[in-house]
């Protein structure tokens, strides 16, 4: 059978969800139309960090051709979809400039996604910018941007307050997390950029019509998110809905507020999907679905994502990612069986795996059937995911240094405002000069790419084999494929390179890098003359740190791996009888972890494994000579760990584990005059590490 008798599945967008249809269909016996307007699949959970400059767009962003690019039975066109004749079996597109262009199929996959919703206000569309693509995004940093320029050119103080306040409008997850945003925009990053201006004066206002923020969330953790929303000095208009928005006001309630800057983040309208099908929808315009995700009448049309909807156990699924993907997956195993001759699978049914929100640096609340976490913990959850389910490796990288970098200096690397000058030709994206660059950017840029060399002088061993097993890349194709067999489509679509046995080059040095932080149980033994100070004890406070790490595989399963950080300088404070002595010294140390790992077989995307080993502290004597002269001494301690492995490709993994370590020293010397004294301080860490690890052979994350 020639490749054009195979059965063509056309899938209507680019998305998580038509991403996922596409990557499930691999190895069907079908050919495959991608149909997107736009050439990229975006990461839209992190869209808000571009319109507060701390991402820049192509950090959350992948060409569609490129994701797709070894998949064989797959085409990407770049083209508008105007219409759906369900009775022909044929997609209308806007393409090469031809409107309504037949584009015929045997399946249809819509996954076209949902735009922001006024309510009914589109009035207030002009005033109110909305964040669904990266136009949006990179228009609302420009807004933001230009607020603060303005104001410092501003002649007249009584309008800087004006100019800078900003009103959100939604409290959901993408309100939530832009008013997070700003507040840390305001505070850190552009605090010393402006001379006639404070940019802690400017005010960022949160509305929400609903009584609480986060509504789809416990109340728990809305009232934590909330909390910290305030915290951070977010004001929050709760109850009230927006009424009216023009240049210069906004109506929140029965009060006007002064503003200059709106951005929309309530409430979300799908595609018009429905009316191309003439099929039912629900009060919001989604397509109404069966069980398999098809549409009523037309098995052979289906429609996924936030244009769906499909009710389980009485409710509609949410709008969010994950449903997306797992109907996408679920989709194309539909049409797999139907053209493999097997039975259909059981229907839909929609795993929960949570919903996570992030107030800023260190902070996030987790919903989960398994946890409800906030603080440092969920947001360490949420940056992992987020960073593991970027489209492609280079995205993954990108964010991974960017975050290092703004998590240790509040430092943000697209401060740029990029729009064309009126009167003038738009130049490309490129070409365009930025009206403001912040002073330290040069120096900013110098060590972002310092940290990438170093990343990649960490992996150059890893890295470099690529080349020798790389192959050619598949040849463009035109937009109607080329004849060829179904076998050959078929052994095409399956000729992946089979996982080859440990090598002797597989059982080299795997090289990690990343970040770490301490969290210290510490407590301490105060004793002068052999006598121990009653109630006298210490704290050694919490550290963050870089960590390198080397692993051997010395088998199948089991690894040595060698551990070592940026020396950290937690300080040691004095508590109970000694607290008024405040500092007692600072124990500055270069821990050292080398423990034997077990890997276990494979859990869903992850590779878990666990360890047991000792630490040893290399402790460079240092101390306040006006309170302490202690001598500390060396010690051992014991450690046990557990942590799990995420393939990002052939001979990259990201990395999250834990050690829980005993570990104490001993000191001797003076304090505050006193002598002698010996302390014994309970260091006992536990160690949490975020990184990134390389190895040189192909398939070394395979194995397992």
């Amino acid at each position: 059978m020639a490749e054009h008798q195979l059965p063509h599945v056309v899938i209507v967008g680019g998305g998580f969800g038509g991403l996922a249809v596409a990557r499930a269909l691999r190895k069907a016996p079908v050919r495959i139309t991608v149909v997107d307007r736009s050439n990229h699949n975006l990461f839209q959970p992190l869209l808000y960090q571009v319109a507060t400059a701390t991402l820049a767009p192509g950090d959350i962003a992948a060409p569609i051709r490129h994701l797709l690019r070894k998949q064989r039975n797959v085409t990407v066109a770049m083209a508008e979809v105007t219409g759906v004749d369900v009775a022909n079996r044929r997609v209308l597109v806007n393409y090469l400039g031809q409107p309504d262009t037949p584009f015929e199929y045997d399946y249809l996959i819509l996954a076209t996604g949902a735009s922001h919703s006024y309510f009914g206000h589109n009035e207030f569309e002009p005033f109110a910018p909305g964040l669904k693509t990266l136009a949006d995004a990179e228009s609302v940093r420009a807004k933001v941007l230009k607020a603060f320029e303005t104001a410092e050119i501003e002649e007249d103080p009584s309008k800087h307050q004006d100019l800078l306040t900003f009103v959100l409008v939604g409290a959901g997850p993408t309100g939530v997390e832009m008013a997070g945003a700003l507040a840390e925009l305001r505070r850190f990053t552009l605090k010393s950029d402006f001379r006639r201006i404070d940019p802690l004066r400017a005010r960022i206002i949160l509305a929400e019509a609903l009584p609480r923020i986060l509504a789809n969330f416990p109340e728990e953790l809305s009232r934590k998110a909330q909390a910290r929303l305030e915290s951070v000095g977010v004001e929050l208009r709760l109850g009230k809905p927006v009424t009216a928005i023009d240049e210069a006001h906004v109506v929140i309630g029965d009060e006007t507020i002064p503003c200059r800057t709106v951005i929309w983040t309530a409430g979300v309208t799908p595609s018009p999907a429905g009316k191309w099908l003439n099929a039912p929808t629900d009060k919001a315009g989604r397509v109404r679905v069966q069980p398999d995700c098809s549409v009523p009448g037309h098995a052979e049309v289906f429609v996924i994502g936030d244009t769906a909807s499909l009710d389980q156990d009485g409710k509609p699924l949410p709008g969010v990612a994950q449903v997306a993907m797992q109907e996408g997956r679920y989709v194309g195993k539909v049409i797999e069986n139907r053209e493999t001759r097997r039975p259909a699978p059981q229907p839909f049914r929609y795993f929960d795996k949570g919903n996570m929100a992030v107030i800023g640096r260190g902070f996030a609340i987790l919903d989960s059937r398994f946890a409800k976490l906030s603080g440092l913990p969920a947001w360490l959850a949420w940056a992992f995911i987020h960073i593991l389910f970027l489209p492609a490796f280079g995205n993954r990288l990108r964010v991974w240094t960017q975050a290092i970098w703004s998590y240790f200096t509040r430092q943000k690397s697209s401060q740029l405002i990029v729009e064309p000058r009126s009167g003038q030709t738009p130049a490309p994206p490129g070409a365009q000069l930025s009206e403001k660059r912040s002073d330290g950017y040069q120096g900013l840029n110098m060590a972002r790419n310092a940290g990438l060399l170093l990343l990649l002088l960490a992996g150059s061993l890893s890295l470099f084999p690529i080349s020798l097993h790389a192959q050619s890349s598949n040849p463009g194709q035109p937009f109607e494929v080329s004849t060829m067999t179904e076998s050959a489509a078929v052994t095409s679509a399956n000729s992946a390179p089979a996982s080859e046995s440990p090598s002797a080059t597989e059982k080299g040095w795997v090289v990690g890098i990343g970040s770490i932080n301490a969290f210290y149980h510490s407590g301490a033994t105060i004793a002068t003359s052999g006598q121990t100070i009653p109630g006298a004890t210490a704290n050694v406070s919490n550290n963050y740190s870089l960590m390198f790490d080397v692993r051997r595989y010395i088998a199948r399963d089991l690894s040595l791996t060698l551990m070592a950080g940026v020396p950290p300088k937690p300080t040691i404070t004095g508590e109970g009888s000694v607290a008024s002595l405040g500092e007692l010294g600072k124990v500055r140390y270069g821990p050292a972890i080398l423990t034997a790992e077990y890997h276990l077989p494979k859990l869903r995307a992850f590779r878990p494994y666990v360890g047991a080993g000792t630490a040893y502290a290399i402790i460079l004597k240092e101390h306040d000579a006006a309170v302490s002269q202690l001598g500390v001494r060396n010690n051992w301690g014991t450690v046990l760990e557990a942590g799990a492995e995420h393939q990002l490709s052939r001979n990259m993994a990201l990395f999250v584990d834990v050690k829980e370590v005993w570990l104490a020293v001993d000191a001797h010397g003076s304090l505050y005059g006193v002598a002698p004294v010996t302390a014994h301080v309970n260091l006992n860490p536990t160690i949490v590490s975020v990184g990134i690890r390389f190895h040189p052979s192909l398939g070394i994350f395979d194995r397992h």
